[in-house]
């Protein structure tokens, strides 16, 4: 977790929203899963 802490506050520091979410670690992922992504999204 201490790692996932480190890129919220780097992506903020750049300017960036610091929101993300991780599959099967954080709440809302955990919750939504896959739900979260936008349409159409491709790996």
């Amino acid at each position: 977790m201490g790692k996932l802490k480190d890129m919220g506050a780097a992506t903020a520091t750049n300017g960036a929203v610091g929101l993300y979410h991780v599959e099967n670690i954080t709440p809302d992922a955990i919750e939504h899963g896959r739900d979260l992504l936008i349409k159409g999204y491709q790996a």
